[in-house]
């Protein structure tokens, strides 16, 4: 059996919000760059000059450039957001390449249940 996971406001959690959620949760904050309209752009003010992209449907990148970034692993994806998931009290997942293309976000019986 599976459900679709909402939010409190009943908004789906798609995968690229729950990694936006996640990446400020981590400290990211949103650059606007009138260069990338394909994906939300963020940066870590600790790592200068490194940038995460992501896309509408959940695909993460991660470089200086759009096209000088390389894709990041689902297995990355999953323990960012689990991270974030945790510390809103939400059940943990597991992200595989199918889910990750989905525009809403399906929680399986097979949920993680140790901490990142």
């Amino acid at each position: 059996m599976t459900r679709r996971a909402t939010t409190n406001e009943g908004r789906k959690l798609t995968v690229s919000f729950q990694l936006i959620a996640a990446l400020k949760h981590r400290g990211c904050v949103k650059v606007e760059d009138p260069r990338v309209s394909k994906y939300e752009v963020f940066s870590h003010p600790d790592y200068d000059g490194r940038f995460y992209y992501i896309g509408r449907y959940g695909a993460l990148r991660s470089g200086p450039t759009v096209r000088g970034s390389i894709g990041l692993s689902d297995g990355f994806k999953t323990t960012i957001i689990n991270a974030w998931r945790a510390s809103q009290k939400l059940p943990l997942i597991k992200i595989d390449s199918f889910e990750s293309r989905s525009l809403s976000f399906v929680i399986h019986k097979d949920i993680l249940t140790n901490t990142p």
